[in-house]
């Protein structure tokens, strides 16, 4: 029940919403790629961006939200980058076959009510770094976990140890996703309860072998898990596992 109340309120609160197949002006930082490696030779990005305000008809919205920003030619912006960009609104796609992956839902339980689409010759760099240090620390990690698993593994198992390690499915594609689903095995790429157990029990076993004290040992590996969840993004498995690991 709270949990349908909380996003009840979140899409009521969604001011992108009410310009949807708009053409704006917007003021908004990068927060992360999301382009895929296999996009890599092709004109087109992907970002995540946090939209402090917007221009329209002459008027000025302070917005504060979360959008999906799809560009098709290759830009030079970077995360941490504040820009200015005009771009259109739009609302994300549903699942136009019944049962099928609902996009827009699945957009909506990260708090993402709205994507939207730029040609990229149209995007003006105000700020290179506009992130705080746990933002950095944050993208560096999983900007160096994704480098090293590029080099040490081919490009199909490097996407799925990305996905297990970073807790993102996003890094597959959907026909393997969805034979992980058909197997019965969806729960591998979300990091779980068993994926925090596995830590916190390699970690105790470290900490016993170098007679760690056992309420110390405790204490640091319920720190450590918290860390590790802030670092992959605190998925919502990864917040329940660390919560219930931690009572």
């Amino acid at each position: 029940l709270l949990g349908i109340l909380n996003m009840d309120k979140s899409i009521n609160k969604s001011m992108l919403s009410n310009f949807y197949e708009e053409e704006v002006q917007a003021i908004c930082v990068v927060k992360e790629n999301l382009t895929k490696d296999n996009y890599k030779e092709e004109n087109f990005e992907k970002y995540l961006i946090y939209v402090e305000d917007i221009k329209h008809s002459e008027s000025i919205y302070n917005i504060n939200e979360k959008m999906i920003l799809n560009i098709y030619n290759k830009t030079d912006i970077e995360i941490g980058n504040k820009v200015k960009i005009d771009l259109q609104i739009k609302e994300p796609k549903r699942n136009t076959n019944p049962k099928l992956f609902n996009y827009k839902l699945y957009l909506q339980t990260k708090d993402i009510f709205s994507t939207s689409t730029s040609r990229g010759n149209n995007i003006e760099i105000l700020e290179k770094e506009n992130l705080n240090s746990f933002e950095k620390t944050s993208i560096n990690f999983r900007k160096n976990v994704s480098e090293v698993l590029n080099k040490s593994l081919d490009e199909k198992n490097s996407m799925l140890m990305k996905s297990i390690i970073l807790g993102d499915s996003s890094f597959l594609d959907e026909a393997d996703v969805l034979k992980f689903r058909k197997l019965g095995l969806s729960h591998i790429l979300a990091i779980s309860g068993l994926h925090i157990g596995i830590i916190f029990g390699f970690i105790i076993y470290i900490l016993n072998v170098l007679k760690v004290h056992r309420s110390k040992s405790m204490l640091i590996s319920i720190i450590l898990i918290w860390i590790y969840g802030y670092l992959v993004g605190y998925p919502p498995s990864v917040l329940r596992g660390s919560i219930m690991f931690s009572f």
